[in-house]
């Protein structure tokens, strides 16, 4: 009985260098699999001090994520939580098709040089005295694993970007580094200054989409199952579960948003990037 190229199993990661309070471990990742899920094994009690996580091949950084960030979507998308672990959804199983799902994949070579670095911040008073880390993934058996480049055309991207706008009303805001490769699942913006109660997206100056504060709430709820989390806007693109066919082109793409002040908006961007 042949096993599916797309069936995820678990292996557990190479043992860390360089574990401790305000250090940066490293991780090498086998080459020549398909990363669907990367997991880190921690003793921590306070997911924050996990600083930063990033993906990264040959010395370019694919996608990067604080513990924040991590405990935050789980809230949102109604995750299982473990004290201490953090789950990596690079593929997204949330979403109805195989092509969703494993779109945003990582697809390696046996020749790649794929690391994870863990970054963490200082020692709360609630974690415990010496740090423990240990990696996992979720893999699939990648057929061109053994060529260069391992067939990869999409790569996953999840990074944020930081906005500001200059007084309450509407803000107009253009996709950062838009283009006809790269494609925005979804965008989480942090509202700890800045408030959001209207948004409209637009393809040049074509209205795409048009929402009041309550249409995405409602629809957010209703479509996706998410629990809207207090201070956070998520503009799910996906939200009716397909993963790459409502995903959006970023090409041209613009926004207005109605603000109640001046203030900085953190932007989350998820989503995956033509390479091929």
């Amino acid at each position: 009985m042949k096993t599916s190229l797309l069936a995820a199993s678990m292996i557990q990661l190479a043992g860390p260098t360089g574990v401790g309070y305000g250090e940066e471990a490293i991780i090498k990742l086998q080459g020549g699999l398909v990363y669907q899920i990367l997991e880190l094994e921690t003793n921590l009690v306070k997911k924050a001090t996990l600083k930063k996580v990033t993906v990264d091949i040959g010395g370019t950084p694919v996608a990067y994520y604080s513990g924040k960030d991590l405990e935050l979507n789980d809230k949102l998308f109604n995750l299982h939580e473990t004290t201490g672990r953090f789950c990596i959804d690079l593929s997204k199983f949330r979403y109805r098709t195989l092509e969703g799902i494993h779109v945003s994949g990582l697809k390696t070579s046996q020749y790649d040089d794929i690391t994870l670095k863990v970054e963490f911040g200082a020692k709360d008073a609630a974690d415990p005295a010496d740090l423990t880390l240990k990696g996992k993934a979720y893999v699939s058996p990648n057929p061109q694993g053994a060529k260069q480049g391992g067939g990869r055309i999409m790569i996953p991207q999840a990074y944020e970007v930081t906005q500001y706008t200059p007084a309450a009303g509407d803000y107009d805001w253009s996709f950062p580094n838009g283009s006809p490769n790269l494609n925005v699942q979804h965008m989480i913006i942090d509202e700890s200054e800045v408030s959001i109660s209207k948004v409209i997206v637009k393809r040049g100056a074509t209205t795409i989409r048009e929402m009041h504060r309550s249409d995405i709430d409602h629809g957010l709820q209703r479509y996706a199952g998410v629990t809207p989390q207090p201070g956070k806007l998520l503009l799910d693109f996906t939200q009716f579960g397909f993963g790459k066919g409502d995903s959006v082109e970023t090409a041209n793409l613009n926004f207005t948003f109605t603000v109640d002040a001046k203030g900085a908006l953190k932007t989350r961007i998820e989503g995956f990037k033509r390479v091929a």
